[in-house]
């Protein structure tokens, strides 16, 4: 066996992420057609697996800081946490968010008939945690609508039911009128501990090594 061979059992055992065997050494690893198409007579990408690494990174990024929760607008933060998608068109419309708390079971708000698809064929979701919900859309909705409001609360009975009432949420981005909102309905002990983001902190639990890919 050679010795490339030997270290990805070596790292294996030990549950690390095999390592990458050098492509020509066809003595110790196959030779799967190139694509990452589904088929049913080998397997290719490990999307599961893929799914399962993507929030494990996430939670590690969470339980480094003194949050209890992040709370993510960005449609790639969410794709990354709740590994759902409903096309770029609404990428910049701030219409979707999603709350990851510590229990590592992510909340997602969408339009009705996304939240829909998302309790039909996401099923690594829990189903009862894919909400329909929308907010502001970046000032096309007032706030006097209510929709805002009504999501505040949602989430602060959330946090509170899990024991996070009095602990600092991150956010990524967000529309002013939301912790305007917050302080409206008596969050001002979590808005004035907000640990702002900035992407900062679940970016950084994306980068991938070779030995993933």
């Amino acid at each position: 066996m050679s010795k490339a061979a030997k270290s990805a059992g070596h790292a294996h055992d030990h549950g690390a992420p095999r390592p990458l065997i050098p492509a020509l050494d066809f003595a110790n690893r196959q030779i799967p057609a190139h694509g990452t198409m589904a088929v049913d007579f080998e397997q290719r990408v490990d999307f599961h697996r893929l799914r399962e690494y993507r929030l494990a990174r996430a939670m590690q990024a969470l339980e480094a800081t003194e949050c209890g929760a992040f709370l993510l607008f960005d449609f790639y933060n969410i794709r990354y946490t709740t590994q759902t998608w409903i096309g770029g068109a609404l990428g910049d419309k701030m219409s979707r968010y999603a709350l990851l708390t510590r229990d590592g079971s992510p909340h997602i708000w969408d339009f009705g008939s996304a939240a829909k698809h998302h309790k039909l064929f996401a099923p690594w979701l829990n189903p009862d945690h894919s909400h329909a919900g929308m907010l502001g859309l970046r000032g096309a909705i007032h706030p006097e609508v209510g929709l805002i409001k009504e999501a505040v609360t949602t989430i602060k009975g959330m946090l509170h039911d899990a024991g996070l009432a009095n602990a600092p949420i991150g956010v990524d981005l967000v529309e002013p009128a939301f912790p305007i909102s917050l302080l409206k309905i008596n969050f001002a002990r979590i808005v004035t501990k907000i640990g702002l983001t900035k992407n900062r902190l679940v970016v950084s639990a994306r980068p991938i090594s070779p030995s993933e890919k």
